[in-house]
């Protein structure tokens, strides 16, 4: 891998912390973010989609999407379903996904009594994540480590405020009190306390979802501009 970096033209990434890995084998390196459909992802009416979506129009929806593996920490959101509902109770986590840990998680969730709150949905089409993500109210992302996750920006277009891990790639996305909170890996306390931080403050929410948009379009996360950027590095 070093020999072919060092002989490499150039070499890409799409997030700062894996390009400074390569530095010292690469002789030119540098990042072009991925993208998304902006098309696709967006804010929309809520109220009609939670009706599409057969969604509880009173109460707040937390929504994860990704893989149900383990660099993903979603028992660590498990573990701080308890403690969120002890203190606002009108919420419901919809957790889009599948893989090898759903029956285990399933399983937990019955153990620690939280089924009411918690749907595992399974497996969904990407015009689905689209629609159940504008109709929810905070994005949550507990992973280990992450590369640069598509769907925390797909979350941001859909004008959603991000309560994730402060991990590489993440953390590059999501910026601390601007337009979401970041907590540290493994900490389902700081996770709890952050979510129910969002869920009591829908000023604080708004702020974050204005934010959060506005990612999008000042940093031009979209496939468009990335496919220009890699024509642009190839043409020089």
């Amino acid at each position: 891998l070093k020999v072919l970096m060092k002989n490499a033209d150039c070499v890409t990434a799409n997030n700062a912390f894996h390009i400074n890995k390569v530095l010292p084998f690469a002789k030119n390196a540098r990042v072009i973010r991925n993208g998304i459909d902006t098309e696709t992802f967006q804010p929309r009416q809520k109220k009609e989609l939670r009706k599409k979506l057969l969604l509880e129009q009173d109460k707040k929806i937390v929504l994860f999407v990704g893989w149900l593996v383990e660099r993903k920490g979603i028992k660590y959101l498990i573990e701080a379903i308890p403690w969120i509902i002890k203190e606002y109770n009108k919420v419901v986590f919809l957790l889009i996904g599948d893989g090898p840990l759903r029956e285990v998680l399933e399983k937990k969730a019955e153990e620690k009594k939280i089924e009411a709150y918690v749907q595992f949905l399974g497996k969904k089409t990407q015009s689905e994540v689209a629609e159940y993500m504008a109709a929810a109210d905070i994005f949550v992302l507990p992973s280990l480590y992450e590369g640069m996750p598509n769907v925390v920006m797909e979350a941001f277009a859909s004008g959603l405020p991000v309560v994730a891990t402060d991990v590489c790639g993440t953390a590059e996305l999501v910026q601390h009190k601007v337009n979401g909170l970041l907590v540290r890996s493994e900490r389902p306390h700081e996770l709890a306390q952050s979510l129910l931080t969002l869920l009591k403050d829908k000023q604080l929410a708004v702020k974050y979802c204005k934010a959060a948009l506005q990612t999008i379009t000042k940093q031009h996360l979209t496939w468009e501009k990335s496919a220009e950027l890699h024509k642009k590095l190839y043409k020089r």
